[in-house]
């Protein structure tokens, strides 16, 4: 997910959805996004994508949107970053 406002608006579209439940967020950081990802490394691609899919929270758990990113708890960034 984009910061920027494009990104504000899917997470207030999802917070509406009457399907928030099944929602889960996966961070790609320090990635922009999926296209970044491969750029990046095409040979670690798959692995790293793996890796952000099982790591992914649900969309309820996340901390409020601000200044145009998204916030979870520490633990997860650092278990993130360790992954990379």
């Amino acid at each position: 997910m984009e910061r920027d406002e494009g990104g504000n608006t899917l997470i207030k579209r999802l917070s509406a959805s009457k399907h928030g439940a099944q929602i889960k967020i996966a961070l790609l950081h320090p990635f922009k996004d999926v296209s970044d990802m491969h750029v990046a490394c095409p040979e670690r691609f798959r692995v790293r994508l793996q890796a952000a899919i099982a790591r992914a929270v649900p969309f309820e758990r996340r901390k409020p949107w601000r200044s145009g990113s998204m916030r979870l708890d520490r633990a997860v960034r650092e278990q993130q970053d360790r992954l990379l």
